[in-house]
C-alpha cells in the first residue's frame, strides 16, 4: 500500500491554491477532465493499454498538468483505496507523478496527495529487467490507501493525477474501493475469524453475542449490508478439480453462517 504524506493533507494547503483544478479543463475524455498548459498532453491511447482497447496517456515537456476524474460520493468508511496500473516507458529517467484525492470539506477545498512517480519508476526499472516490455512500456500495478478521511462534511470527491514536470505515463484499470485492508489489518481480521469459529464449535453463545457486538463485525455489517453479490461471485469462482466426491454440507446455525460471512469480508 502507498499512503499519502501527512504534510500534504490539510484544508489550509487547499486554500492556498495547491489543489484547485487549474483552468483549461476539457471534456474530450469521457469521465475525465484534462488541464494544463500547451506542452502537457492528455489523451486516450488506443495503441497501448494494460487491458482493453485504450489507456489514458499523460505527457509533459516540462509544464505541470494532468487529469481529474468525475466527482463521486465520499466514502463513509473514512478510507479510500485506489488501485491503478501505471505504464512507464522503458527509457524513462524521471516520473514526477502525483496522485490526489480532492474534494470539499464543509465548503472548503480539501486534498490528500502522494507523490508516486519515483517509486513507480523504480519498480518499472526492476520489472523491465525481468520481463520483456510491450511496445516499450512496462506496466506496474500500485495500491494507494487514503486513510483517516473525514466521516462528515466531505463532498465532491475526485481522483486526480498531476504530472509536475517532464515525463510520460499511461494510466489503466483505475479502481476505487471504500473498504480495503492493509496486511496488518488482514491478519487481525483472520485472527478474529479464528476466535469466532472456536466459539461456535464450543457453543459459547454469550461470547459470540459479545463478539458480533464488537467494532469490526458491526462496521463491516454496516458498510456491506447486502453481501449476496460477493457471496454469489465466490460461488461462481472455478474450483480446483477433485477426485473425491463432495461430502454433503452439515447444517449450520446462525452463528456459523455469520462467521462465514465475516470470512468473505
Amino acid at each position: 500500500f502507498r499512503k499519502p504524506s501527512d504534510d500534504a493533507t490539510s484544508a489550509s494547503n487547499a486554500r492556498s491554491g495547491s489543489v484547485a483544478t487549474p483552468p483549461g479543463a476539457s471534456d474530450a475524455i469521457p469521465g475525465w477532465r484534462a488541464f494544463g498548459p500547451n506542452d502537457v498532453d492528455v489523451s486516450l491511447d488506443s495503441t497501448i493499454a494494460r487491458q482493453g482497447r485504450a489507456s489514458l496517456r499523460l505527457s509533459s515537456n516540462g509544464g505541470s498538468g494532468g487529469v481529474v476524474g468525475r466527482p463521486f460520493e465520499a466514502p463513509t468508511t473514512g478510507r479510500l483505496c485506489a488501485q491503478i496500473c501505471f505504464g512507464v516507458p522503458i527509457d524513462a529517467t524521471e516520473l514526477p507523478l502525483r496522485v490526489c484525492l480532492t474534494g470539499r470539506l464543509n465548503g472548503e477545498l480539501y486534498s490528500r496527495q502522494v507523490l508516486v512517480g519515483p517509486t513507480i519508476l523504480e519498480r518499472a526499472r526492476r520489472a523491465g529487467a525481468e520481463t520483456e516490455p510491450v511496445d516499450g512500456v512496462v506496466w506496474v500495478r500500485d495500491v494507494i490507501l487514503f486513510e483517516s478521511l473525514p466521516l462528515d462534511g466531505l463532498s465532491e470527491t475526485s481522483l486526480r493525477f498531476d504530472l509536475l514536470g517532464a515525463g510520460t505515463v499511461w494510466l489503466d484499470e483505475v479502481k476505487l474501493f471504500k473498504l480495503a485492508f492493509a496486511g496488518a489489518e488482514q491478519k487481525a481480521l483472520t485472527r478474529l475469524v479464528g476466535v469466532a469459529e472456536y466459539r461456535v464449535a464450543q457453543d459459547r453463545t454469550l461470547d459470540l453475542l459479545q463478539f458480533f457486538d464488537g467494532y469490526w463485525p458491526r462496521a463491516l455489517a454496516e458498510q456491506i449490508p447486502d453481501d449476496s453479490p460477493l457471496l454469489e461471485s465466490r460461488r461462481r469462482a472455478p474450483n480446483a478439480p477433485s477426485e473425491a466426491p463432495e461430502k454433503p454440507e452439515k447444517s449450520k446455525n446462525s452463528f456459523q453462517k455469520a462467521v462465514d460471512r465475516l470470512k468473505f469480508w
